[in-house]
């Protein structure tokens, strides 16, 4: 259930071993979560590591693919692998055990399939959530969610506070900056901010060594001092400590760092 990346690269994988499959979508096409999001968006990943599988990126993506490249791409991917498998505007209204064992999944429309098992790819991140303030109301200015970003071009000669520096956070602030507005950052708590390439290695592969078989997300809260030498230089000036409650995963970035501490805002810890 579901044609992101992780639908269509267990997909490819449940086909190469010659296990029958159909890979639900509620949209009309696939990828369409991608072409929605905000025009600078790019992955955050290199892309060697970022391809689905049996399928390596072409040759004429940059080294980070933009999100509508990515959207072709996975689009592309499903036609190519398993087209006649896939079953688009197909939203699931429930899924359920029979007394037999087998899984019922049932469209909203009423089509029904009968499954041995069943994969939940819907991803964790459809339902953008949107916080109140106390006195929101009072407040006459622009006021949105990066899920309804797109650019930066009416906000130039403008004041624009980003709360958050996640990956969306960063580069909309980036990219408020590059189109003329004053930004501010508001952060809750450290984050570890590295370039993209160092001493044209590109930093993805150089923390290669550091990747945890057991737990390939345990890198991004790995020690800063044992991370930033590969990468960078004092771990204060890449986002200081992991220890921090809420601390976020590593950004990777090609030239933020310098922009931060020079010409970007201000950073306001809450």
């Amino acid at each position: 259930i579901g044609a992101g990346p992780a639908g269509l690269a267990v997909a490819a994988r449940l086909q190469a071993a010659g296990v029958p499959f159909v890979v639900l979508e509620q949209s009309g096409r696939v990828g369409s979560s991608w072409r929605q999001r905000y025009d600078r968006l790019h992955l955050h990943t290199h892309g060697s590591v970022s391809a689905l599988p049996f399928w390596p990126f072409p040759s004429s993506f940059p080294e980070y693919v933009s999100a509508r490249d990515l959207a072709d791409y996975y689009e592309g991917y499903a036609a190519a692998m398993f087209g006649d498998r896939l079953r688009l505007n197909t939203s699931v209204a429930s899924v359920r055990r029979e007394a037999d064992a087998a899984w019922l999944v049932e469209a909203s429309d009423g089509r029904q399939w009968r499954a041995a098992a069943v994969v939940i790819c819907t991803g964790q991140e459809g339902t953008p959530h949107v916080p109140s303030f106390d006195d929101q109301a009072e407040y006459t200015g622009t006021l949105l969610h990066s899920s309804s970003y797109t650019n930066g071009s009416a906000f130039r000669n403008k004041r624009a506070l980003v709360v958050g520096f996640g990956n969306s956070g960063a580069e909309i602030a980036l990219d408020l900056w590059e189109n003329g507005a004053e930004v501010t950052l508001a952060v809750r708590s450290p984050v570890q901010i590295l370039p993209r390439w160092k001493s044209g290695l590109d930093t993805t592969r150089s923390l290669t060594p550091l990747r945890s078989h057991r737990d390939p997300t345990e890198i991004p809260h790995r020690d800063p001092t044992e991370i930033s030498p590969r990468s960078h230089r004092d771990p204060d000036q890449v986002g200081g400590s992991g220890n921090h409650p809420t601390y976020h995963p590593t950004y990777l970035s090609t030239y933020l760092p310098t922009h931060l501490l020079t010409y970007l805002p201000t950073y306001l810890p809450t």
